[in-house]
């Protein structure tokens, strides 16, 4: 889901309340958003199973399609094998939902925008927590459809036909068909991209030409779109600028877009450039998942890097840096690597598996999350770090510059695998007072010395599942109680998972 959803539970009901998040702090509710209560559990006494209820995939649809929207709970399920009874409920008050408690039901949906619906399923003994699914609807000024016979009005065979098609007199809105197309695409200022999401299957853009596949300009977003730079183990990746998308000016934005099999980064930010990164998925990138450049500003939330050679998240002199949410699994280096940042805050993410690729002739020792010089504020919060039995490795990295105001640390994670009696150890948290000095100096940091080292039994993380155990001794020991580090479902976007 790509919005916020809050539960506030306690022995007979749940509240609802779905906010659209806005910035990277706060967020409010949509227009028209109710409160939803639901009585969900049976009595103590009885030893039933909840159902699961599952709302199924959002999707994104066209306005003339929206007439008959079809939701579908059919992947809800009960432990037991009990039969299932259905409610559909909208969050959007003037949609009309039927309430006949079928697996499916169909919703007209009059304008664009996007609609919620809830569903909780039943087996007359206990009722499920709730699942939303998010519609959006869409009215294009331009379709790309790359199995078209023959281009008419708005409708073309190429992205960038279809692209080239508007004027630039405001916002326009490019609809991609899920289809493959084979070509290099330059967004041009307003313009967004977005695909139409079927059975869980996104548009896929790709090219072999050794070169930036989507190349985004001013105030240009695209979402739900797959990018693959096919990856090619001639091209050396180091000092290059190419990527499977670039940005080259300020307020892009990348939602819901799934990058793999890129040669060289996954994502480049170019100076003075800006980008919101969100509900994205980059596997099997060659070089750095994101790297972003000098006075460049950078957001990235809610998204997932899996078998990344470089940093999963490099940025350089950047004017700001707000990374929060995200998962990391498998890195060949650092995890998130931020040299001389003006401003920056990490914040509730998880690093698996990072520095793979490093070895004795390295002279820096490879870590979850670095922090080199850079300007106050700086801040980390409620992270979760997991330091693999190999080499030599570091939970966290604070390299600060003499005199620098010290970051704010609080509610961090760190469990190492390393033996201490190897000679390889290293400990859990490094930090430097003067950069060419080899003595870390912990006293003015009290709560490292109070860091939890006990296994934080992630469920299995190789089959994609990182949610906290039950049973793990890092539950609610992030801020205000929340679990640290991020937690979610990995779904591998390609059938071959390239190891790093």
């Amino acid at each position: 889901m790509h919005d916020k959803i809050f539960f506030f539970q306690n022995k007979f009901l749940y509240f609802i309340i779905i906010c659209t998040c806005i910035g990277m702090l706060g967020c409010e509710p949509p227009e028209n958003t109710e409160k939803v209560i639901y009585k969900t559990q049976a009595s103590e006494e009885s030893k039933n199973t909840q159902p699961n209820a599952n709302a199924g995939y959002d999707q994104t649809i066209l306005i003339t399609e929206a007439s008959n929207v079809i939701l579908n709970g059919s992947r809800s399920n009960d432990p037991d094998g009990d039969k299932l009874n259905y409610l559909w409920t909208s969050v959007n008050s003037e949609i009309i939902v039927d309430t006949s408690q079928a697996v499916t039901t169909v919703v007209n949906l009059p304008a664009p925008g996007q609609y919620h619906f809830v569903l909780i399923v039943d087996d007359n003994n206990s009722y499920s927590k709730p699942d939303i699914v998010k519609i959006t609807v869409v009215e294009p000024d331009a379709y790309a459809n790359s199995l078209l016979t023959t281009e008419s009005g708005i409708h073309y065979r190429s992205v960038q036909r279809a692209i080239d098609s508007v004027t630039d007199d405001g916002k326009k809105k490019i609809v991609v068909v899920k289809n493959d197309f084979q070509e290099v695409v330059n967004v041009k200022q307003n313009i967004h991209l977005i695909g139409i999401i079927e059975d869980n299957t996104m548009p896929r853009i790709e090219s072999s030409n050794n070169d930036t596949i989507i190349n985004l300009s001013k105030n240009s977003i695209i979402e739900n779109i797959k990018v693959a730079n096919l990856y090619d183990q001639q091209v050396e990746c180091l000092g290059l600028t190419r990527s499977a998308i670039k940005v080259s000016d300020q307020g892009a934005e990348i939602i819901n877009c799934v990058i793999q099999d890129s040669y060289c980064d996954g994502i480049f930010v170019m100076n003075d450039s800006s980008a919101k990164v969100k509900n994205c998925t980059m596997n099997s990138i060659n070089g750095e998942g994101i790297q972003s450049d000098d006075n460049a500003t950078l957001s990235v939330i809610n998204s997932k890097f899996i078998n990344i050679a470089g940093s999963a998240i490099w940025c350089n002199y950047n004017k700001l840096v707000q990374l929060e949410n995200n998962l990391i699994y498998k890195t060949g280096w650092n995890g998130i690597d931020l040299f001389r940042c003006q401003e920056s805050s990490v914040k509730h993410c998880t690093i698996i598996e990072f520095g793979s690729s490093w070895n004795d002739d390295l002279m820096n020792i490879q870590t979850g999350i670095k922090i080199t010089e850079g300007l106050s504020p700086i801040e980390l919060s409620s992270n979760l770090t997991v330091i693999s039995d190999k080499q030599q490795l570091c939970g966290i990295t604070l390299d600060l510059a003499e005199n620098q105001t010290l970051p704010t640390y609080k509610y961090n994670y760190i469990f190492s695998k390393q033996q201490q009696d190897k000679n390889y150890y290293c400990e859990d948290i490094d930090t430097y007072t003067d950069p060419y000095s080899n003595y870390p100096d912990k006293t003015n940091y009290p709560n490292i010395i109070q860091t939890e080292t006990k296994d934080p039994s992630i469920v299995s993380p190789e089959a994609g599942n990182f949610q906290l155990d039950e049973n793990s001794p890092a539950r609610e020991k992030g801020e205000n109680q929340s679990n640290p580090g991020a937690e979610g479902q990995i779904l591998y976007p390609s059938n071959q998972k390239r190891e790093i």
